[in-house]
């Protein structure tokens, strides 16, 4: 049985919710349920990578780009949720 979320592990990120502004720690989530909705890994410096070719149109182009920011369903748009 591998670790499970609600475990905190030094040096490893933890998930947190907010409640009237008051954070606290998420619940646990088993992550074979979202798949890759949650359960990805990544180091800060990869992700910074990923969000510097994302923003130069090295990932996607045109069409693709501006489908990724198309609000399809409840705020909703291809990976991000965007607010106002």
């Amino acid at each position: 049985m591998g670790v499970r979320n609600e475990e905190l592990i030094m040096k490893r990120a933890s998930g947190y919710r907010s409640n009237s502004g008051s954070p606290f720690n998420a619940p646990y989530i088993d992550m074979q349920i979202p798949g890759a909705a949650g359960a990805l890994l990544s180091t800060v410096g990869n992700l910074h990578k990923w969000g510097r070719a994302l923003a130069a149109g090295k990932v996607l182009k045109g069409p693709g780009m501006a489908k990724m920011w198309t609000v399809e369903k409840s705020g909703y748009a291809y990976g991000w949720v965007l607010q106002q």
